[in-house]
């Protein structure tokens, strides 16, 4: 599904009051140039800051300074990769629930890019395995792991 799909599937489903934090440059402006004014505090993300792997451990952080809002992460897959061991934290009965999306873009995007500029299209260990499922990680942690293909499953 394209990323304009994936978004406005995810803005149909998401509570308008809750808190939302979008790991990457590009997601943040696709979800700002794709989503309403939302209602209730929300997280925009890391900017320009570029703190790869931030994502799911302050959306966690958010879930544990209001457990009574639905919290949602955005990430890609190298970036959520590099925090993913949380998972084997947050399945415990006294952490509250988080949702994380995690796109499937499999290069590290600004890694690969910066190569192919300054090192005349020559770019190793830059693309992330395919057939990752961090939908089987995340059950594999004890966790409710859903992988989407097209927005409507029906």
């Amino acid at each position: 599904m394209s990323p304009r799909q994936a978004w406005r599937a995810i803005q149909a489903g998401l509570p308008r009051d809750a808190i939302n934090l979008q790991r990457y440059r590009q997601q943040l402006r696709d979800w700002q140039r794709l989503s309403n004014v939302r209602e209730g505090p929300q997280i925009s993300g890391a900017g320009a800051v570029r703190t790869c792997g931030y994502g799911f451990p302050s959306i966690i952080g958010a879930k544990i300074g209001n457990p009574d809002t639905p919290c949602v992460g955005f990430a890609g897959d190298g970036a959520f990769g590099i925090s993913m061991n949380e998972m084997s934290s947050i399945g415990r009965k006294e952490w509250p629930g988080i949702t994380m999306v995690v796109f499937p873009q499999l290069p590290w995007g600004a890694e690969k890019r910066n190569s192919i500029l300054w090192y005349n299209d020559n770019f190793v260990g830059t693309e992330l395995d395919p057939n990752l499922s961090y939908a089987k990680v995340a059950e594999g942690c004890g966790l409710k792991g859903v992988s989407v293909k097209r927005p409507n499953p029906n």
